[in-house]
């Protein structure tokens, strides 16, 4: 009977202890009672001690109050679920946080696909609240930026930052010394804060951890919604939730829509595990086969040969190769013809030369009035569309024959020099932008133009600030613009080309735009010398990776054709004594991780435009030829508004083909 007794103090006292948000117990422990025992006050526990992290991410991820309070109780549903087969209890904090911004976005996603089918009804006001400016611009940026970091760092900043623990609370919990904690700390605020700067938010390291303070972030978890959300949990725990209608159908098929990606994400590894174990059994019974068919005699011929077999190949550098030459003056923007046989090059000598690849001759000049910015083949390579510039008040777009170099017809209308033209995928439509590429002065009025290119007839007109860039995504229902205020714009459009959703990506300047060969991403070039060129999602409109440029100015950049290599052309200024000496360079990236892989710089001058070859084999450079050259007065001083003052005698304009050649083990 004593005994009896003294097991019911012992459960009451533990009870008393979890209502104390599991003060003293790890979140292990507290997971362990609530799976052993279903001790709801263990996960009750749970929720508190993580609510303020866990709604701080919902909240940063949705503005909308009500969505964020249905990721809130989606999240503890998935931990309910999921916390029997946790691999590492302990490191729960850091494993919430990536549940509670997976829920988050997918919360995002089924709202918007909601309000796409429906008209939106004004939303119920919240209370107001006043939040720095700052901490206003990083809310959308912070989480994807976070849930990018190293695990090692992430996790730290999670403990530390998000979650309020002490370094010598967090240490203990990784059970690593309070200095590596600190050094992870440290490290990961300034990765994140690199990461940010990259979107024009300069925040420093230490102002990054007073933002993400649970006080800050969360700005108070309602005491409703956590108790709402502790009832739902523990219902749903005991699969009671459907009779008794606690929780929502919106927020139960969020719950289920995350575990199932999480089951899905997990059975992927599962296969490809599954497939590398395969191949490697696969690849040993050959071995044994060969091994015991061949002669005593043969076996170490046998092993010698594999071995050269599995020997790592050198991977193919670029080469430079052979020099166009022909023009007068800089040469600014170059394009192959889609079955690689012709390549046209623009110049500031108001000519573009059409060049035979195979002969490297020059078959056919085609001139205007005024300095060529841009041209462009159609994707059947019967039309070439070149753009008249700066030097004439003739911004006409011209069309061409590029077999016999005829004109087809001119397209008048633009009141500004015309810097690109893109053809949209089916070559029926030409899209061309004009407008002001001074970056000083404000009011320039620019336009974009849609032209159908089988009338040659101007079909809608999209009303822009200064806009000097514009390419169309695949599907014809995006647009990307550059303006000359430093804004870079996303607009939805309808079937007639009317804008119906207008989103600035960036405010910092840049000079030009670059499609990948799949139309799904694209390239945002800045005007100045800048850390990285940025590579963005056409769909969502979202910031993929950085191509880290350090000090060097990038004038263009081109996309191979399988998508998988970036090229960039830059800029070189080294000041010596009141001279300034310019030369240029070309890199090569790989697009899906953003390391550099490659960089040319032998006998190049400045570096303006670039275009691959249809095979991917053949670069072609269009430059100011002439090695070291050297201006007087302030760097880049030659650059002046509505285009560039020409060098002294002895400068002119080539095109460089660089070649892909096979690397030397």
């Amino acid at each position: 009977m004593a005994t009896s007794q003294t097991s019911k103090v012992i459960q009451h006292l533990r009870r008393a202890m979890l209502l104390r948000d599991g003060a003293g117990l790890t979140d292990g422990q507290l997971l362990k009672d609530y799976l052993n025992r279903r001790e709801e006050a263990a996960l009750a526990a749970l929720v508190r001690r993580h609510s303020p992290m866990v709604w701080g991410v919902c909240r940063r991820v949705l503005r909308n109050y009500h969505d964020a309070e249905d990721a809130f109780q989606a999240t503890f549903l998935v931990l309910v679920r999921k916390a029997a087969s946790l691999a590492a209890p302990e490191l729960l904090a850091n494993w919430l946080y990536g549940v509670a911004h997976q829920t988050a976005l997918k919360a995002r996603a089924t709202t918007a696909k909601r309000r796409g089918r429906e008209r939106q009804v004004t939303e119920m006001p919240e209370p107001a609240a006043t939040e720095p400016d700052l901490w206003h611009d990083l809310q959308p940026l912070l989480d994807d930026a976070l849930s990018r970091l190293p695990d090692k760092y992430r996790v730290a900043i999670v403990l530390c930052d998000l979650e309020g623990k002490t370094r010598k609370e967090a240490a203990r919990q990784l059970g690593v010394p309070e200095g590596t904690l600190a050094a992870r700390v440290a490290r990961g605020r300034g990765l994140l804060a690199k990461r940010l700067a990259r979107h024009g938010l300069a925040v420093s390291g230490g102002s990054l951890a007073a933002l993400l303070a649970p006080q800050t972030a969360s700005a108070g978890v309602p005491t409703a919604v956590v108790s709402s959300t502790i009832k739902a949990a523990s219902l749903y725990g005991a699969g009671q939730a459907a009779a008794t209608g606690v929780i929502s159908a919106k927020v139960a098929a969020l719950a289920e829509g995350v575990l199932k990606a999480m089951f899905i994400g997990k059975l992927k590894i599962a296969t490809l595990l599954f497939l590398v174990v395969l191949v490697s059994f696969g690849a040993g019974v050959k071995m044994a086969l060969v091994s015991a068919a061949e002669p005593p005699g043969k076996e170490n011929a046998t092993r010698q040969a594999a071995e050269k077999q599995e020997q790592p190949q050198a991977a193919p550098t670029w080469k430079i190769g052979a020099t166009l030459q022909g023009h007068g003056d800089e040469v600014w923007e170059v394009a192959f013809s889609p079955d690689g046989k012709r390549l046209a090059s623009s110049s500031r000598d108001k000519s573009v030369l059409l060049w035979d690849v195979a002969k490297r001759a020059s078959v056919h000049t085609l001139t205007h009035s005024g300095i060529i910015n841009s041209v462009a083949f159609a994707p059947d390579g019967k039309t070439l569309a070149t753009a008249s510039g700066y030097g004439n008040e003739d911004y006409s777009i011209n069309l061409w024959d590029p077999e016999t170099g005829k004109q087809q017809a001119v397209l008048k209308g633009h009141t500004n020099p015309v810097h690109r033209l893109s053809f949209s995928r089916d070559g029926k439509i030409l899209v061309s932008a004009n407008g002001s590429f001074n970056f000083t002065q404000a009011g320039d009025k620019g336009d974009v133009f849609f032209w159908d290119v089988g009338t040659k007839k101007k079909i809608a007109t999209l009303k822009c600030d200064r806009v000097h860039t514009a390419i169309l995504s695949h599907d014809g229902k995006k647009l990307v613009t550059a303006h000359g205020d430093g804004t870079v714009k996303r607009w939805e459009l309808d079937g007639k080309f009317a804008a119906t959703r207008e989103t600035v990506l960036v405010n910092n300047l840049v000079c030009g735009l670059r499609a990948s060969p799949d139309g799904k991403t694209f390239v945002i070039i800045p005007v100045t010398q800048a850390p990285s060129i940025d590579l963005w999602d056409f769909e969502t409109g979202k910031l993929l990776r950085s191509f880290d440029h350090k000090e060097v100015s990038v004038r263009d950049a081109a996309f191979a054709p399988d998508g998988k290599t970036l090229a960039t052309g830059c800029r070189r200024t080294i000041k010596n004594g009141d001279v300034f000496e310019l030369g240029g360079e070309v890199k090569f990236w790989d697009v899906a991780t953003g390391e550099e892989k490659q960089a040319l710089r032998e006998k190049f001058g400045p570096v303006n435009g670039l275009a691959f070859a249809p095979d991917g084999k053949t670069l072609a450079v269009g430059l100011l030829h002439k090695e070291n050259v050297k201006l007087k007065g302030e760097e880049g001083g030659f650059e002046k508004p509505g285009g560039f003052e020409k060098p002294a005698d002895g400068y002119s304009g080539v095109v460089v083909l660089c070649e892909l050649k096979k690397g030397k083990p």
